[in-house]
């Protein structure tokens, strides 16, 4: 499962360096210390809160996060399926809804997993995770298929860039 508070998150960083063993002329530009790093940028976060009826889970690829992006995302068709319980965007208050994900899976792994990482990182009961569990039904996914992907790639600016992300797993 992927928790609420999966993000990707660039930070826009200034640096100087020099190779080993140059030697350099002194002048006013190299005297002076470096720029002090950028407060970094959030360019991208996704939080499967824009769920439109938080009281039913829905597919993946039916779900479409925030402004000013609305990303939409895909995966594999291994890794949405309903009777294996993948690919669902739940919660401990929603239940398995038309998804074709059995209650019984979907009671016993999705919902306590979500409303742990949402008791952990915030949210509680009704934090939205995105649950691959592979119950029964799973048909097996190929090697490197991709269990979540962004339809359209995450706009990033062109230069001075350091990219860091962080995905919470229950």
């Amino acid at each position: 499962m992927v928790g609420s508070r999966s993000a990707l998150a660039a930070c826009l960083l200034g640096f100087s360096g020099l190779v080993a063993g140059t030697t350099l002329a002194a002048s006013p530009a190299l005297a002076a210390p470096p720029p002090a790093p950028a407060d970094p940028v959030v360019v991208f976060l996704e939080d499967f809160e824009n769920v439109a009826t938080p009281a039913s889970a829905v597919f993946l690829d039916d779900y479409t996060g925030v402004g000013p992006l609305n990303m939409t995302y895909t995966a594999h068709p291994a890794w949405i399926n309903g009777p294996a319980c993948d690919g669902i965007i739940g919660s401990f208050n929603s239940n398995a809804g038309t998804t074709g994900c059995s209650a019984s899976v979907y009671n016993t792994f999705v919902r306590p997993v979500a409303q742990a990482i949402g008791n952990v990182f915030g949210g509680g009961d009704e934090n939205q995770v995105l649950a691959d569990v592979t119950a029964t039904g799973a048909v097996p996914a190929p090697v490197n298929a991709a269990t979540f992907q962004t339809a359209t790639p995450v706009p990033l600016p062109a230069s001075n860039r350091f990219i860091t992300f962080s995905v919470d797993v229950g």
